[in-house]
């Protein structure tokens, strides 16, 4: 039960990881060329591209972090069923 678990686990894991990264490339294609058009709001546009990044990286490592308890509950209420 505990290796299903781990695959399931570094599969969403793979997931989340690659889905950040290719926010992060679209958020800074979006906001590097705003950047550099308007030097005069450049740094408000990066920090707001930064807080973007960092909130959804928050959200990616909480959603796995909630299926990752729920894997353990599916499992543990398996197991409590089979004794």
């Amino acid at each position: 039960m505990s290796r299903e678990i781990e695959a399931r686990l570094g599969v969403r894991r793979r997931f989340y990881e690659r889905a950040l990264v290719v926010f992060a490339l679209v958020e800074v294609g979006i906001s590097a060329p705003a950047a550099w058009l308007n030097p005069t709001l450049s740094r408000h546009i990066l920090a707001g591209c930064a807080s973007a990044i960092l909130g959804t990286a928050v959200v990616a490592w909480w959603a796995y972090k909630v299926r990752e308890s729920a894997l353990y509950e599916r499992a543990g209420r398996t197991l409590l069923r089979n004794r």
